[in-house]
């Protein structure tokens, strides 16, 4: 008696439920209860004491204590109790198959998925462990098995191997229903087995419009990650499903949309919109999947602050979650992001700690994705060892059957290109151009694979090639590739003729200055302080020699930044006093001598912390009293001043 108590601690402890499980007499039980409430032991039908509970609990024989605890759990089902209730009486009973109880599956399922909801992973997986041990038949028992590695693969992918031989069997047996395939496709494609798994999406591509939303999901979340097994072009053009849902297959399919067609006013709008509505309820993985999807569509539409804020919320709510592996993709795109904006550090920093929740084994085929952000980000700092290091760490041949493998193939044209080894360099960009054609996601947002090989064909001299390239990425960009654009005609400005490139290159700064890659735009205001220096205007190029120098420090562009500062400049002549400087208030001062380094107003206004308009009023009474009428004619000396800033 005093054992059943103690097992329905946390339950209802009414004399008929520990009648109807001790299978003894209502009265019995009454009488029982009522002596051990006189002595102490119990009140209120609980054990008073807990280390007295805890006692009675270990005298209990482990047979008695799995009776006990099964009993307990089928009368708490027939009387209606939620499924976590039941399910954890289940759990608790342990043991090996039983054959008497033939809801118990079904209500450990339920209560795994009622887990999953709460992001209370390793919960779910003790039940669906535990609901395999009743005997089933094949299609519930392989329907778990998916849902058990499915649930694994969040925590941990290597984990999942385990379970994909008999699943295969099984799947080949038609023994797994759409919903359950889904699962298993997605297993196999991130271990790299596309054989296998090219088998099974035959099956699942006619039933997609007819499967479940998480199935809608899945398969245009594999044919955005997957795209040489599955093309985002074929996938079903059914509306998507209203609420939640809806919200969730609509925003996988505008990435596909994004990544077919290049980025759009509509779709970054969705997504922003998606990422307002599911933020305060990033509680599960399929809220952090849908969130993922979202903030891919503002990278690969060039919205890369909107992006950033996103990124951070997000890494934010994410960090305290069991989902490793959604945590490590995250982690990996918000790398991305950061190394598009030239954030080196922060790109190698996010990218190092996406392999720490996943090992390159864990990874899979999707190793690329971090591992693309580690070579780049070493190539741009400058580090051409560190990124030599990481090249050498081995790659699935599955990795080019993804997205992440046309990021690999940039990243390692880079660096090939780098260290003088333009043929490689060209030969990887010119295979990431086709793979992305052959996948119908050439867009320039996914990787502008052009304007590497333009790069390639200019190091090798042949200049036609790389003029013809270059324009052919021009004439595909849309009004949202404003970053893409920036850089093309940066290399438009290095195939032109001299009296064309500084032209191009002011247009090539001004929209990266909007787009906010860095370290693009440190590259472009050093091309456009080498053409002023060649013509003559020393002055202007020492300010943009300065600036680019000053940005390329900023993004940790060693490299870079050493280049700049070790290159010998035109010597300019020593300025000699301009007659109204004494005029100039030290307000008026600070901000002229930022005009003369080429910062904008908006800039100066940031760097000072004043108004756009005291910049104005600042620097129109300074031309006034120095007889100027434009920024160009201001004088040498004035850039001596800005230890004043």
């Amino acid at each position: 008696m005093a054992g059943v108590v103690a097992l329905l601690d946390d339950e209802d402890t009414s004399v008929e439920l520990i009648a109807e499980v001790t299978r003894l007499a209502p009265e019995f039980v009454n009488s029982t209860l009522t002596l051990l409430t006189h002595d102490g032991l119990i009140r209120h039908g609980r054990f008073d004491d807990p280390a007295a509970r805890s006692a009675v609990l270990a005298s209990l024989h482990s047979v008695w204590y799995r009776v006990l605890r099964l009993r307990v759990a089928e009368a708490l089902y027939e009387r209606g109790e939620p499924d976590g209730v039941v399910a954890a009486h289940l759990l608790r009973a342990g043991g090996g198959d039983d054959t008497d109880l033939p809801w118990a599956a079904a209500v450990l399922e339920r209560a795994a998925e009622a887990a999953l909801g709460e992001d209370d992973l390793e919960l779910a997986v003790a039940y669906l462990r535990r609901a395999q041990m009743f005997h089933l038949d094949a299609v519930p028992k392989s329907r778990l098995r998916a849902k058990l590695a499915d649930t694994e693969w969040s925590r941990n992918p290597e984990r999942t191997l385990r379970h994909l031989p008999e699943l295969m069997d099984r799947a080949r047996q038609g023994d797994i229903a759409p919903l359950g395939l889904t699962m298993l496709v997605k297993q196999l494609l991130w271990h790299g087995r596309t054989a296998e798994a090219t088998e099974l999406t035959v099956r699942l591509r006619s039933t997609a419009d007819d499967g479940s939303d998480y199935q809608r999901f899945a398969m245009s979340w594999i044919a955005t990650t997957y795209p040489g097994v599955i093309r985002p072009a074929g996938l079903p053009s059914a509306a998507p499903p209203l609420g939640t849902a809806g919200r969730m297959v609509s925003g996988a399919r505008t990435l596909a949309e994004v990544l077919t067609r290049g980025g759009h006013d509509r779709a970054v709008t969705e997504a922003g919109q998606l990422l307002e509505t599911i933020h305060p309820r990033l509680r599960n993985r399929t809220a952090f999947g849908t969130a993922l999807v979202a903030l891919d569509v503002l990278t690969y539409s060039d919205e890369l602050s909107r992006a950033t804020v996103w990124s951070g919320r997000l890494l934010e709510a994410v960090a305290a979650s069991e989902c490793a592996t959604l945590r490590a993709l995250l982690q990996s795109s918000a790398a991305l992001l950061a190394l598009r904006r030239g954030e080196l550090a922060t790109a190698a920093d996010l990218a190092e700690r996406s392999f720490e929740g996943l090992s390159p084994a864990g990874w899979g085929a999707l190793i690329g994705a971090p591992l693309s952000v580690r070579v780049a980000a070493a190539t741009a700092v400058g580090d051409h060892t560190a990124a030599a290091y990481h090249l050498a760490q081995p790659v699935p041949d599955a990795l080019f059957e993804t997205r992440y493998g046309v990021h690999y193939l940039a990243a390692r044209g880079g660096h090939l290109l780098a260290v003088g080894r333009a043929d490689e360099a060209l030969a990887d960009y010119l295979l990431c151009g086709e793979l992305m054609a052959a996948w119908g996601m050439d867009v320039p947002g996914l990787e502008a694979w052009r304007l590497g090989a333009a790069r390639a064909w200019l190091r090798k001299g042949n200049v036609t090639a790389a003029r013809r390239l270059v324009a052919d990425q021009l004439t595909r960009l849309g009004n949202s590739d404003a970053r893409t654009r920036g850089a093309a005609l940066r290399q438009l400005a290095a195939v032109s003729r001299p009296e064309q490139r500084r032209q191009i290159l002011h247009e090539a700064i001004e929209l990266l200055e909007q787009c906010g890659d860095r370290l693009e735009l440190a590259y472009a205001i050093a091309d456009l302080s080498l053409v002023e220096s060649q013509l003559r205007r020393h002055r202007r190029s020492w300010a943009l020699h300065h600036k680019a120098a000053k940005l390329a420090r900023d993004c940790g562009a060693t490299g870079l930044y050493e280049k700049l500062t070790s290159t010998p400049r035109t010597v300019v002549p020593a300025p000699v006093a301009h007659p109204a400087m004494a005029t100039l208030t030290t307000g008026e001062r600070r901000v002229v001598a930022l005009a003369a380094q080429d910062y904008t107003n908006p800039e100066i206004a940031r760097k000072l912390h004043i108004t756009r308009s005291t910049v104005e009023q600042h620097l129109t009474h300074a031309y006034r009293k120095l007889g100027i009428s434009r920024r160009d004619e201001l004088p040498t000396e004035i850039t001596g001043v800005a230890d004043l800033v």
